[in-house]
């Protein structure tokens, strides 16, 4: 947040002591405008509500409230002030600067509130495909997009600003729930070089705080056959050559996160648990000898899917200018059939098993403000995901499952 302070002629103000303080930041943070009436607040944590206090001898006080700091955007704020012979307070209330005149780049910002209030699915890969210039791959295990008409592997994901890319493929490495989302800046195009190599899109992942007031809050959704329907009956779609969405047979999801401060203004604690879990049928083949004359049957089978996320935050004060912010995420996932291998010409033994995906995710920022122009920051982020798809139970016996009728033999091999 920056800005500038002249008096009612429009000459510049230094010596105005500005304070800045919000829900966001821990405590308050005060500079003193330069000889051109300039000040500037490097660093603020994302938030609503912010405000300014402007103080000068013989002038009026100036307090600016509802000010909004967006992740990688700066909030430009003008101020006049008035001479006063007597100790005045003038309050304003006004809309927050929406447009950065400090910046070039091309970005779409969601907030909390937005991904709350609009109808999309609880996961960043849905959110992600509503922005501008974004399309789907439609490879639904990949869960990448092109962003700006870039490659799938041309787009940087970062939680807190650290970067959680797998090296090799450039996806995303983890899955962090949708509800610790303080704010998600979409970057387009004129990426800062603090990004790094991205061709395509920066997706900035803001996670929330604390705060110096207790609040929590909960999410459940549920789900089943008996609670969707088709618009279509079986003699319209058979018109058109169309068979009925196979569908959810459940869905279950629930959510409770919790904040506040351990010591106000000095320590606070953010804390998310989610767990979901929902089935889905699945069309395979009945193996056996008639397979050979390319015969097939078919049968639908259930596969589960259950994922569990853990997320928790500690924000320090550890002085006014030095704050340090330790995050921890954790998922697991569990299928017993990897549906992203199961096709419709296999025997569902013929397949993987999802068996139980560990991911731990640790991020470490330490932030240092010297003085208004000059600042610093430390990160340190590590990453394991362990990934495990062996043969499910099904597979571990000597039947044949495959039928090469090219070579006219079977085979033992699970699908891969």
């Amino acid at each position: 947040m920056n800005g500038k302070v002249v008096d009612s002629e429009g000459n510049p103000l230094p010596g105005v002591t500005v304070t800045v303080q919000g829900p966001a930041l821990q405590g308050k943070m005060s500079f003193v405008t330069t000889q051109s009436g300039l000040f500037r607040f490097p660093s603020l944590l994302p938030g609503s509500d912010y405000q300014l206090t402007f103080e000068l001898s013989g002038f009026k006080t100036v307090i600016r409230k509802g000010l909004k700091v967006s992740v990688g955007k700066t909030t430009t704020v003008s101020i006049q002030m008035e001479m006063s012979a007597l100790e005045e307070e003038v309050t304003v209330v006004a809309e927050s600067p929406v447009v950065d005149v400090k910046s070039s780049k091309t970005t779409v910002n969601y907030s909390k509130d937005f991904i709350y209030n609009v109808p999309m699915a609880r996961d960043l890969y849905d959110v992600l495909n509503s922005i501008p210039g974004s399309v789907s791959e439609g490879v639904s295990y990949r869960r990448t997009s092109f962003i700006s008409g870039s490659t799938v592997r041309g787009n940087q994901y970062a939680v807190d600003g650290v970067t959680i890319n797998d090296p090799v493929v450039m996806y995303p490495m983890t899955n962090i729930n949708i509800d610790v989302y303080e704010e998600v800046e979409f970057g387009l195009s004129g990426h800062p070089a603090s990004v790094g190599i991205a061709d395509g899109g920066f997706i900035n992942i803001v996670t929330k705080s604390g705060g110096n007031e207790f609040h929590g809050g909960a999410t459940v959704e549920f789900y089943n056959k008996d609670m969707q329907v088709s618009l279509l009956s079986e003699e319209d779609l058979k018109a058109v050559g169309l068979t009925k969405p196979t569908g959810w047979n459940s869905w279950k999801d629930f959510s409770l996160y919790v904040g506040g401060p351990i010591i106000k203004d000095r320590i606070w604690f953010f804390t998310n648990g989610r767990f979901f879990t929902w089935e889905r049928d699945f069309n395979h083949v009945i193996w056996d000898d008639t397979i050979a004359q390319g015969k097939r049957v078919y049968t639908l089978d259930t596969a589960p899917h259950k994922e569990g996320n853990f997320f928790g935050k500690l924000t320090f004060q550890l002085a006014s200018n030095l704050r340090l912010m330790t995050t921890y995420n954790l998922t697991t996932i569990t299928e017993d059939f990897y549906t992203n291998r199961i096709q419709n010409y296999l025997d569902k033994t013929a397949t993987t098993k999802w068996d139980g995906e560990t991911g731990h995710t640790f991020s470490a920022q330490l932030n240092w403000v010297i003085n208004q122009n000059f600042f610093m920051d430390f990160r340190l982020g590590f990453i394991r995901r362990w990934f495990p798809i062996p043969y499910s139970e099904y597979a571990i016996n000597d039947a044949p499952r495959n039928y090469d009728r090219y070579w006219g033999i079977y085979r033992n091999q699970s699908s891969f």
